[in-house]
C-alpha cells in the first residue's frame, strides 16, 4: 500500500497520510468482516496469537478457503475506438476520467492511457 500526501508543513502531511492509512485499514477490516466471515482477526486477538497462526497456517488457510469468490457487480460494454496514444490522451482529457481504454492504431492491441500524479500520461500496452 502506497500513500502520498503533500502539504507545506511536513507534520501536517504526515498527519494526512496517517489518517488516510487509518481509513484504508478500517475499510479493509470492514470488508473482511462483511465478505470473508470471521477471518484471522476473530481467531487471533493479540499480535502473539496472530504470529502463532501465521507460523502454523492451518486456521488462516481454513479462513481463506471458506471466503466467498469475488463478486462483479457491474458489467459495462463500450465501443473501443482505434486511436493513436496521443488521440487517446486528448479523449481522456475530454471525459475527465482516471483512464481511457482504446485499441492502439499502430499495434492493433488494447491499450490503456492514464493520468499520472505528476500531470503527465502513462500508457499500458497489451502484448
Amino acid at each position: 500500500m502506497r500513500v502520498r500526501e503533500a502539504d507545506s508543513d511536513m507534520y501536517a502531511a504526515i498527519d494526512l497520510a496517517a489518517h488516510r492509512i487509518e481509513r484504508q485499514a478500517q475499510r479493509l477490516r470492514e470488508r473482511r468482516k462483511d465478505h470473508h466471515g470471521p477471518g484471522i482477526d476473530a481467531v487471533a486477538s493479540t499480535p502473539g496469537e496472530l504470529a502463532a497462526l501465521e507460523r502454523t497456517g492451518h486456521e488462516a488457510t481454513d479462513a481463506i478457503e471458506k471466503a466467498p469468490p469475488i463478486r462483479i457487480v457491474r458489467n459495462k460494454k463500450f465501443d473501443m475506438p482505434s486511436l493513436t496514444p496521443e488521440d487517446a490522451a486528448v479523449r481522456l482529457e475530454l471525459i475527465d476520467h482516471a483512464f481511457f481504454v482504446f485499441r492502439n492504431e499502430m499495434s492493433g492491441e488494447v491499450s490503456v492511457i492514464y493520468r499520472r500524479r505528476d500531470g503527465d500520461f502513462g500508457l499500458i500496452e497489451g502484448a
